[in-house]
């Protein structure tokens, strides 16, 4: 699956990305946090998120690396 097309929400309810979250980047893995970046693609949003050093990247990586996987 194509990381940077993906809709966070079909991510989320789909695909189980919370789980995913929750093991690599638990501090994104929060529904306030998650909400609102409903709309946005995976893509864009881990680029605001890397953006505001808010992710580590490696674990990022590894986010990314699993969501291609699927």
């Amino acid at each position: 699956m194509d990381f940077r097309s993906m809709n966070i929400r079909e991510f989320i309810e789909d695909h189980d990305g919370m789980a995913l979250l929750k093991e690599h980047i638990p501090q994104l893995a929060k529904p306030l946090l998650i909400r609102p970046m409903y709309k946005k693609t995976l893509g864009e949003a881990f680029d605001i998120c890397m953006k505001a050093k808010f992710v580590d990247p490696e674990a990022a990586q590894k986010v990314i690396d699993a969501v291609e996987a699927m």
